[in-house]
């Protein structure tokens, strides 16, 4: 079974693929040593919703897809939303998150802001 499978890198709130990643349900490949911060949640949200709540999957495939840029934002965050109902992520962190994403995250998808370690 393919899993994705990360690691974190103390000391920088980066975490990288640990191997090569095939997602067979939006048909892409992200190569192992990809770097992502998870979700990029602001530390004062934490208590509300931490970058660990929202799965794993769903995040490092939403910044894979902002990276590459072959699909448009806004289905990048669809696919985002879906892979978070996948996951179980519960509704209201979920529609949180997707909203949040949809309102700034033109800043990450047009490179104004980077994840360290990319």
């Amino acid at each position: 079974m393919n899993r994705l499978y990360v690691t974190y890198h103390p000391g920088s709130r980066v975490f990288s693929t640990m191997r090569e990643y095939r997602d067979p349900f939006h048909n892409i490949v992200i190569p192992a040593n990809f770097a992502t911060d998870l979700a990029t949640v602001p530390r004062i949200f934490w208590a509300l919703i931490s970058p660990f709540d929202l799965g794993i999957r769903a995040p490092v495939i939403h910044d894979y897809l902002y990276q590459e840029k072959r699909l448009s934002r806004y289905k990048c965050d669809q696919i985002f939303w879906l892979d978070m109902y996948e996951e179980s992520v519960p509704a209201w962190k979920r529609e949180t998150a997707y909203w949040a994403t949809r309102v700034f995250g033109w800043m990450w998808y047009h490179g104004f802001i980077r994840v360290k370690g990319r």
